[in-house]
């Protein structure tokens, strides 16, 4: 007697982004890591609906994801997270230092 594997039923992007937001809250990430990750995915989302991926994950969209916000996907993620947070802090030293009177230093 031969038993077939039923088929897997294909998850939507909204159902895969659903469940991988589900798996981060059981390994307990931190809230803010969590709402980061759903901000991206949201909008991979609204990208996909807007390209007429018609909400299904295949590895174009993801590049052309990518591309449409001049992400090289070659470099780490940590890489655009360092560059903006120290651009943030760049720009919280400057405005406090320009709030106690120090003129020479330039916001960016």
């Amino acid at each position: 007697m031969i038993s077939h594997k039923p088929k897997s039923k294909k998850l939507t992007l909204d159902e895969l982004v659903f469940g991988a937001l589900s798996q981060l809250q059981v390994l307990k990430y931190d809230q803010r890591s969590i709402r980061r990750y759903q901000t991206v995915w949201r909008k991979l989302i609204i990208f996909s609906q807007k390209s007429d991926y018609k909400g299904k994950l295949r590895e174009q969209l993801i590049l052309d994801f990518l591309a449409h916000h001049e992400i090289k996907s070659e470099l780490p993620t940590y890489t655009y997270i360092v560059s903006d947070r120290k651009s943030n802090i760049s720009k919280q030293i400057a405005k406090k230092a320009t709030e106690n009177g120090c003129s020479s230093i330039k916001m960016q």
